[in-house]
């Protein structure tokens, strides 16, 4: 039994070495891009170009944002996404 003991506080002792040796493969930071400002639209979706740093202001959503809300439709999906959008029939 005491074998037994040795054994098993052997491999706990070699587990924990190992677990404090290894490294976590921190790699530097990298710099954040200054944000533009609420509401800037950098995309028109046109081939247009835009003069200075945003091309219009208001909202866009991705084809991915409007299926994530799980709506059916886009008018479903706006008003989840922007409560100041209403849409009509």
């Amino acid at each position: 039994m005491t074998t037994r003991m040795a054994g098993l506080s052997s491999i706990a002792a070699a587990l924990a070495l190992g677990a404090c040796a290894s490294t976590s493969g921190n790699t530097p930071a990298k710099p954040v891009a200054a944000a533009p400002p609420p509401g800037c639209v950098s995309g028109t979706g046109s081939r247009i170009s835009a003069p200075g740093e945003c091309a219009g202001f208001g909202h866009s959503y991705s084809q991915e944002d409007l299926k994530r809300t799980g709506q059916p439709i886009a008018s479903g999906a706006l008003g989840l996404l922007d409560p100041t959008v209403t849409v009509g029939h």
